[in-house]
């Protein structure tokens, strides 16, 4: 018997080889390099943070295109199709602002080389958002302190069964990590020697909107559909682990991080999973506003066992701090780090914003041309003595400001939506233009065959070329009408600021770039409608008659049938 250990013990390396790990009670690790526990897929505009063991923390640049500091992007959060009929309150739609606290000169030299391209006058704030959810191996390092050699398949998979305190905790120990061993890696503020970044749950707000694309997807499709455009005969099970309906296997357990195709940010398991814990907690959705009363905590993206409904970028799940077993812990739910800072650094950061402050609603142009009610005010306040007229006075001008602050906003939101027409406008005019010739040359295709038809054959050919005829009217009175209502938006572009004007621009430059017919159509549309709002703010009629604006959108093959 002795001899058989003995013998047993000698051969243990051949013999628990061929053994599964867990039957040899052991968990041996394979040849997994670490980099796939924080960063599968990499990518040439990943901005990294060092982490415990020579591990990093990957992010994603989440831009928004503002005019200022005090400026932000509107859009819709929450979802309008979950299943939760009688219970919409839930997660219905609901207006929500969002910018991020770093400008450009806040950050790293190799970081800023890495942000998109901003055009025009338009100017971006930005946080950075994971561009994983936060893996075993992360934690391991910087919780437990563990650091090794190579990875296991357990080490790759987003860390669950976690509470939002354990998620406080990681973040409060990484940042302190930080500080500690590269603090020259985070973004410093600009001119401030004080304030730095710093790693955080992500507030609602910035996780939606990044889960959403971001400024990397059209402004209409940000706010209007449930999730983002899927790539070519791509399905939704291509970018999410989740339960598909009527699937054949449900899957017991997340995968690897990474496992899924990227959204338009880049970013990874931004759908399913594991469900992501946020900074704040959880309120109703009632009118496009939240509900006073603050819950547990709000949970977002859906696990790996949710439903196609469940891992919507809108839906809203809120999960308790505790319960009467102890804290919240969940094998679907883990969480992602966000990297942002305070809105008030110093570095003259302040005197900006005060002098943004000071701008806002002041505008002449925003009230009535030629006067500023505001200015009035300030003389009357200079000669008033009087404390208590004086100390109304000064209330009535802060009402006069928060509404012309909110003036402001509406009509850069307006000046938006009438650029974003008139470009919309002329491929409407363009389409209707292909369709006249389409109807033009199938009338001529019919009157040839025509020529040697006789009869109910005859009968029946003149009947559809009759409808080609009709069709190719109603294709002309089409465009024409189109002409006049575009010409009409011409002057009401006009009207806007030059800034907001530029700012915008910037905006629809970068929405269409790229290659393709429709972004090469829309990008000569857009130099077209601001060829045509100069010659409009110069109030030159002759190049805005209905002809010169119709041969100016359309090519010389489109403008066959319309002399």
């Amino acid at each position: 018997m002795r001899l058989l250990v003995i013998l047993l013990c000698l051969a243990a390396p051949n013999v628990l080889s061929g053994l599964p790990a867990q039957a040899a009670g052991l968990q041996a690790r394979t040849q997994i390099s670490l980099e796939q526990g924080y960063n599968p897929n990499p990518a040439p505009d990943d901005f990294s943070l060092p982490m415990p063991c020579g591990l990093s923390m990957v992010f994603k640049a989440v831009s928004i295109p503002v005019q200022g500091l005090l400026w932000d992007v509107n859009f819709n959060m929450g979802t309008e199709t979950a299943e939760r009929d009688g219970m919409e309150y839930y997660d219905r739609r609901f207006g929500q602002n969002i910018s991020g606290p770093f400008c450009a000169a806040d950050l790293p030299k190799d970081w800023q080389a890495l942000l998109p391209a901003e055009k025009g006058a338009q100017q971006a704030q930005h946080y950075f958002m994971g561009k994983y959810e936060i893996s075993a191996l992360q934690w391991q390092a910087v919780m437990d302190g563990q650091c090794p050699a190579q990875a296991i398949e357990a080490d790759l998979l987003p860390k669950s069964d976690i509470s939002w305190y354990d998620a406080i905790e990681f973040s409060r120990r990484y940042n302190t990590w930080l500080l500690e061993n590269a603090a020259a890696a985070l973004p410093h503020f600009h001119n401030d020697p004080k304030n730095i970044g710093y790693v955080r749950l992500p507030t609602e707000a910035e996780w939606e909107y990044a889960a959403r694309g971001g400024s990397r997807v059209p402004a209409d499709a940000l706010r209007q559909q449930e999730f983002h455009a899927l790539e070519p005969g791509a399905t939704l099970e291509d970018y999410a682990v989740f339960r598909p309906e009527n699937a054949g296997r449900i899957l017991d357990a997340p995968q690897r991080i990474g496992s899924r195709r990227p959204n338009p940010l880049g970013l990874y398991d931004m759908a399913g999973n594991v469900a992501e814990m946020m900074l704040e907690t959880f309120h109703f959705s009632l009118g496009n506003r939240l509900h006073g009363s603050a819950g547990g905590v709000v949970r977002k993206g859906g696990g790996f066992n949710a439903s196609r409904d469940e891992i919507m970028p809108g839906r809203r799940e809120e999960i308790p701090l505790l319960h009467a077993r102890g804290l919240t812990l969940t094998r679907d739910t883990g969480a992602r780090l966000v990297l942002s800072g305070v809105n008030t650094p110093d570095g003259g950061r302040t005197e900006a914003l005060k002098r943004e402050w000071a701008a806002l609603g002041e505008r002449s142009e925003q009230i009535v041309p030629g006067a500023n009610p505001l200015q009035e005010l300030d003389r009357i306040l200079g000669l008033t003595q009087d404390a208590a007229t004086k100390a109304n006075l000064t209330t009535l001008r802060g009402v006069i400001k928060d509404f012309n602050t909110a003036l402001e906003r509406e009509q850069s939101t307006t000046a938006e939506g009438l650029m974003r027409t008139a470009v919309y406008m002329m491929e409407t005019i363009r389409n209707y233009a292909v369709r006249l010739n389409i109807s033009k040359d199938r009338i001529k295709e019919n009157e040839e065959l025509a020529k040697k038809e006789r009869g109910e054959v005859l009968k029946k050919r003149q009947a559809m070329i009759q409808q080609y005829v009709a069709g190719a009217d109603s294709f002309v009175d089409a465009i024409q009408a189109s002409l006049l209502f575009y010409k009409g938006r011409l002057h009401d572009l006009a009207a806007i600021p030059d800034t907001t004007y530029a700012h915008h621009l910037g905006g629809l430059q970068k929405e269409f770039a790229g290659t393709g017919v429709f972004p090469n159509n829309m990008t000569a549309n857009i130099k077209t409608m601001t060829r045509h709002r100069d010659l409009a703010k110069k109030n030159q009629a002759a190049p805005l008659a209905l002809p010169k604006l119709r041969d100016d959108i359309l090519p010389e093959t489109l403008r066959l049938h319309l002399r």
